[in-house]
């Protein structure tokens, strides 16, 4: 799961680490992490002080069911998203935003 999140297991890695006066650079070395993921897990989940492993895992889990949830709320809009635009099979309607008509550009035919 590298590159994506910390597992449960890693977090209490990193506790264990912080406990014994690690640094999120020597912690980070010895899991194969990079040290901002250990410092922003830290920093995100209490600090060096009062970092703990489950919590930092049910914060996760709670933003987790909150991006599952639906949002009705950001699809709504005032008006349409994209300009107009009508395809016909032998004209195209474009109606750009700085033009007050649409076009209309006719497309050659096959005879």
């Amino acid at each position: 799961m590298r590159g994506v999140e910390l597992c449960q297991e890693e977090r209490e890695e990193i506790f264990a680490g912080l406990a014994a006066g690690r640094t999120c650079r020597a912690i980070g070395a010895r899991m194969g992490r990079d040290a901002s993921v250990i410092s922003r897990e830290v920093a995100r989940n209490g600090g060096r002080d009062a970092y703990r492993p489950s919590r930092s895992q049910a914060t996760r889990t709670a933003a987790l069911e909150q991006a599952r949830r639906d949002h009705p709320e950001r699809f709504r809009t005032s008006g349409p998203v994209l300009p107009k635009t009508l395809r016909l099979p032998e004209q195209v309607w474009i109606n750009k935003p700085e033009d007050p008509e649409p076009q209309t550009i006719t497309k050659p035919t096959a005879a």
